[in-house]
């Protein structure tokens, strides 16, 4: 869906668009539907919701419930690949709720989104008027050195944690519990499962608001008499990391 900067991408973003659409006409026709679209259509008939307004909500419902975690998903396990002391760290599961919040804020999927101004305003010093739009860099916001301190340290318990991973205010991600729960079954099934190692470096997704990884090829670590393979015995990887979250690749020893 997100076509990002390459132009001959937007024809396929289309096509992907309408299928979207179209699975939400289907869905939406169902005659007698269940679960969170029963909710929906119920909701909307006693708030007399216009059903267009009703059909777009729940592509977006459905796209963003996928494409984030989807998202998110890949970037967690990049960066605890990356850094296995964090890894290590997060089997104190007093930690797993700031670690998982703290890696949202690390390397997130949402890099940035677009607001339309509805009233005259200014930004440090900019004027904005109503109907222009205005586009926020949230990964930038969430390496704030005003907000955060130490902003490019993976911080696991970091509190307060005010990052904009899931929005805010109003427009605050709805499925933001939902999310960070994904999140921390998938650092509980990695601490649970055997050891993982890389073995090739990460394909990222060309796309220009949300960072999420196309291919990522790993193997488990294979388990030998006295403990795992010498991979799993490697010193913890040097190399620093940039901001964006990534770290030099000097091979990825799993613990």
């Amino acid at each position: 869906m997100d076509a990002g900067l390459r132009p001959e991408n937007a024809v396929p973003g289309d096509l992907a668009r309408r299928r979207l659409n179209d699975l939400a006409d289907d869905w939406y026709a169902t005659p007698e539907p269940s679960g969170f679209l029963r909710k929906v259509q119920g909701g909307a008939d006693r708030v007399h919701v216009p059903e267009h307004y009703i059909r777009n909500s729940v592509g977006l419902m459905f796209n963003a419930s996928f494409g984030t975690v989807f998202a998110a998903a890949g970037n967690v396990l990049d960066t605890l690949l990356r850094r296995p002391d964090a890894l290590a760290a997060l089997r104190d599961r007093r930690l797993l709720a700031t670690g998982v919040n703290e890696l949202v804020r690390f390397d997130g999927p949402a890099q940035g989104t677009s607001r339309v101004a509805v009233r005259p305003t200014e930004i440090h010093g900019v004027a904005v008027e109503p109907g222009q739009v205005v586009m926020t860099a949230l990964a930038a916001a969430n390496r704030d050195p005003e907000q955060f301190r130490d902003p490019d340290e993976l911080v696991l318990d970091r509190t307060p944690n005010r990052h904009l991973g899931f929005g805010w205010g109003v427009h605050a991600c709805v499925g933001s519990a939902f999310g960070q729960l994904a999140l921390q079954e998938l650092v509980a099934g990695l601490l649970d499962a055997p050891p993982l190692r890389r073995t090739g470096r990460p394909v990222r997704r060309s796309t220009a608001t949300v960072r999420c990884i196309a291919e990522m090829p790993v193997s488990f670590v294979e388990k030998v008499a006295g403990g795992y393979d010498a991979l799993s015995r490697s010193s913890p990887v040097a190399g620093p990391i940039d901001s964006r979250g990534a770290q030099e690749d000097h091979g990825i020893p799993a613990h």
